[in-house]
């Protein structure tokens, strides 16, 4: 088959033709044009827009390390860290590499993510940087592996274009390819492309040609507060595994703490292949931090509120920045932590300044201590009587990930806005962005990244959550599932679409984790309010299941209790239904179609739409919803898991129909049901 390729073009089928003119002397060329069969055309460009979009869709945007979606990427401040800047440019510029992998290692808040960030965009300006991924616990797709090789692949097919026919084939013949093994993924969407491209032993020489891989210790299992260690490795050995596969010279970047699987991973490969570089012994960082803290404290002066109320020499007084520098202890966290905190809009500078030099630091037997220290300094401005309710929504903006045990959708806590929280924690509006005042040092608040919550590093999450570290400030990670799911419960009559959204993709997740304490097994035995009818089909059974899976005691009284409870419901709002032939043909469908027919039953309720009178159609808005329930059809096409969930709806209903008439009956309204079908694809086919 013909084929013209060039850029982002493919065109494929039809006839190709070339003419010549002119004699044997002075030969003419006429210019090359060819002529295919459009409907070749169109067809095979249809595809390739298809196939690119299908990997532009298993991106994770925010893992780039110059993603537009983050209001302040950590890179490394003007003038600091030369010295390691410099010799990471000098291994990535080599034509071949002696050690191909350059690990670079260090304790949290080192300053890992600045270096590779920056590094990045310096590669990347001299067009050195094929493709990256940055992982981060709370980003969007970022904190699993499951984009990881989408991601590098869409990237490989901008920075080396020529590869991207291939990647949209390799798509094409096989549409499922993103279910595959990372491994599986990384052959038919990196190897096999750039291998085709360079098949003919063409130079690599002025091509990008380094992976940029951070955080990856931030690679998290399904509980989100603890990695994935297993996965972690895998990606390791493939991207060890690309790299041998790939023609050299290409290389990897990696940046993570030193984590024993990473260390025991990396110490497998074989040898000169790997090479190591601990921040932490083999860069002095304090010249950059006393950098760093001069060139802050001037900003401060010049721009701050509150400038004309500062010193105009120069503050703060030298052996104040040296007392600074050494409580940093090469921590760039410990240092950017610090002046955000002195220079939060709303403090005078000096003050805070005080509050920083007025805590101590003695000993040395945590390495953490100086940045414990500090987060309790700033946990300490907060009132007395706002603490708790500080910590409560903190647990929550941290924890409170919706997400199913059984799917891989998810809420992320941080794109839902304070007036979403609210109305959730059922809050005056506007308390959730009064209590979080104070805290700009640590998160910022409806930045400019399409996240309203951004936490400026993870080291203070293993703070809160470390009962030795942060002491009185401690947040249990138990009692947080256990309020989230108590809030649940109490939404269960909810009208608000987006906390109904929210508490069905984290209820399972909630009860499972959940402390199983006397409040939460109290709050659902007194679970007898009203039920919104059309929270019978989805939400009440899910509660139902997870409340068997919880830890609670008396788990099982509890579900038997709320089963019957259920069962009375069902049964008011089915009577209705059983008045009007119609409305028992769209119950019998939604019954007997369950769960397996989900994806079809709204586009089957509809067709009986010209039986129905406004009065059956207002007896179903108010009950089931069995038409317009948007929510339920979305739940059920995209997560095939809850229709064991929906099935005790249809099977309870069921027992609620028979109960309310004969088997006679219920058999000449599915025969009846079957009549009014049959007109109905009758009238759709005229």
């Amino acid at each position: 088959m013909a084929m013209i390729a060039s850029g982002s073009l493919l065109i494929s089928g039809g006839t190709f033709s070339q003419t010549i003119e002119g004699g044997s002397r002075g030969e003419r060329w006429r210019p090359f044009v060819p002529r295919f069969n459009v409907y070749h055309v169109v067809v095979d460009l249809f595809f390739f827009n298809a196939d690119f979009e299908k990997l532009a869709q298993r991106v994770a945007t925010q893992a780039r390390h110059d993603t537009g979606e983050l209001a302040e990427p950590a890179k490394c401040h003007p003038d600091t860290r030369v010295a390691i800047l410099t010799d990471l440019l000098d291994w990535a510029q080599a034509i071949t590499y002696n050690y191909p992998v350059k690990w670079m290692t260090g304790s949290a808040g080192v300053g890992k993510t600045a270096i590779a960030r920056s590094i990045a965009e310096i590669l990347k300006r001299r067009n050195l940087l094929l493709a990256d991924f940055f992982f981060w616990r709370t980003g969007d797709r970022c904190n699993t592996a499951e984009f990881f090789v989408s991601t590098l692949a869409y990237q490989i097919a901008i920075s080396l274009p020529e590869t991207r026919p291939f990647i949209e084939n390799a798509i094409r013949q096989d549409p499922h390819i993103f279910t595959r093994t990372l491994e599986s993924q990384s052959q038919a969407l990196i190897v096999g492309p750039i291998t085709s491209v360079f098949q003919e032993g063409r130079a690599l020489e002025g091509y990008p040609r380094i992976f940029v891989v951070d955080g990856l210790d931030e690679c998290l299992g399904s509980n989100i507060q603890s990695q994935d260690i297993e996965k972690q490795t895998e990606i390791l050995r493939v991207l060890y595994w690309t790299l041998s596969q790939l023609p050299a010279p290409f290389a990897l970047l990696i940046a993570s703490r030193p984590e024993y699987q990473i260390r025991r991973t990396l110490g497998t490969l074989p040898s000169g292949v790997c090479s190591a570089i601990m921040l932490n012994d083999s860069y002095d960082a304090e010249e950059d931090i006393r950098r760093f803290y001069l060139s802050k404290f001037r900003e401060i002066q010049e721009h701050h509120p509150l400038r004309a109320y500062l010193p105009s020499g120069q503050w703060p007084a030298t052996t104040v920045v040296e007392d600074l520098v050494n409580r940093a202890s090469g921590q760039f966290i410990y240092a950017s932590t610090v002046i955000r905190f002195i220079a939060a809009s709303k403090r005078n500078p000096l003050n805070q300044l005080d509050r920083v030099l007025q805590s101590s630091v003695s000993g040395n037997t945590k390495p953490f201590k100086s940045l414990d220290l500090l987060y309790s300094v700033i946990f300490m401005v907060i009132d007395e009587e706002d603490l708790a309710a500080t910590l409560r929504v903190l647990g929550i903006l941290l924890l409170g990930r919706s997400r199913s045990t059984r799917s891989s959708r998810n809420f992320s806590p941080d794109a839902l806005p304070p007036s979403f929280w609210d109305r959730f924690l059922g809050f005056r509006s506007g308390e959730l962005q009064r209590l979080m005042l104070g805290l700009e040092s640590v998160l910022s608040i409806q930045g400019l990244d399409k996240k309203y919550f951004r936490f400026y590093h993870a080291s203070l999450q293993d703070f809160l959550f470390d009962p030795s570290r942060s002491q009185s400030f401690f947040i249990d990670a138990e009692v947080v599932y256990e309020d989230l799911a108590k809030r649940s419960i109490c939404h269960l009559s909810t009208c608000d679409a987006d906390i109904e959204a929210y508490v069905l993709f984290g209820m399972q997740y909630w009860f499972t984790y959940a402390k199983p304490s006397r409040d939460l097994q109290f709050s659902v035995s007194q679970l007898q309010v009203p039920i919104l009818p059309r929270h019978l089909k989805l939400w009440f059974p899910i509660l139902l299941g997870v409340i068997l899976q919880s830890r609670l005691e008396q788990r099982r009284t509890l579900y038997n209790q709320l089963m019957k409870h259920y069962l009375s419901q069902l049964a008011l709002v089915v009577s209705p239904y059983l008045e009007h032939e119609p409305l028992i043909f769209l119950l019998l469908a939604a019954i007997e179609g369950g769960g397996t027919a989900a994806g079809l039953m709204g586009d089957l309720l509809r067709t009986v739409q010209c039986h129905l009178t406004p009065e059956m159609l207002l007896i179903d808005k108010h009950g089931f919803s069995l038409q317009e329930d948007r929510i339920l059809q979305a739940f059920l096409c995209a997560d095939v898991e809850y229709i064991m969930d929906y099935n005790v709806f249809t099977e309870t209903a069921l027992v609620a129909v028979l109960q309310n008439q004969a088997m006679a009956d219920y058999e000449m309204w599915c025969a009846s049901a079957a009549a009014h079908l049959l007109k109905s694809f009758q009238q759709t086919s005229r």
